[in-house]
């Protein structure tokens, strides 16, 4: 097991999966052997991104809290407005990637570090590794079937904020 703090997400994460490479860590041995991370700067992993839209809320609310209409800062959103769900520790920033400039509008469940599967573009295969979620607002308004066909995993290994 081990449990992965980021400073600037406060949040740690815990999950069965090796630390990653960059991060300090410490073992606990009881009751059994836990790995305690920490990492420093976020930039050490790369982001991994998704799509999400928010305006098909009311029809599949499954994956929707609150107010559709608004995100977690109170952002009435707009497809093409550059929000993105980050993690909480990072609400109100903006985030470039792949070139295009986003800002931290929105938080979500699944949102956070994790070690997960993901298709390298560099490598042609998949590769396991810790990676940060974030979920890109659609740019247009869509379908549940659109959405899924559109569900392409996008790995930003540079990527920056201000």
């Amino acid at each position: 097991m081990t449990c992965l703090t980021i400073a600037t997400i406060l949040m740690t994460v815990c999950q069965m999966a090796p630390p990653p490479e960059t991060a300090v860590c410490k073992t606990s041995r009881y009751p059994e052997p836990v790995q305690y991370c920490h990492i420093d700067d976020p930039h050490e992993l790369p982001i991994y991104t998704s799509l999400y839209d928010p305006g098909l809320c009311d029809a599949y609310p499954t994956n929707c809290a609150g107010d559709p209409a608004t995100t977690a800062t109170g952002h009435r959103w707009q497809y093409g407005d550059g929000t993105i769900a980050c993690p909480r520790g990072w609400l109100g920033r903006d985030l470039f990637v792949a070139g295009r400039q986003f800002v931290c509008r929105d938080t979500g469940g699944r949102i956070h570090p994790m070690y997960r599967e993901y298709w390298d573009w560099q490598a042609g295969e998949f590769d396991s590794g810790w990676v940060i979620m974030i979920d890109v607002l659609l740019e247009v308004e869509t379908t549940v079937t659109a959405l899924v066909q559109a569900e392409g995993w996008l790995m930003v290994p540079h990527w920056s904020w201000e």
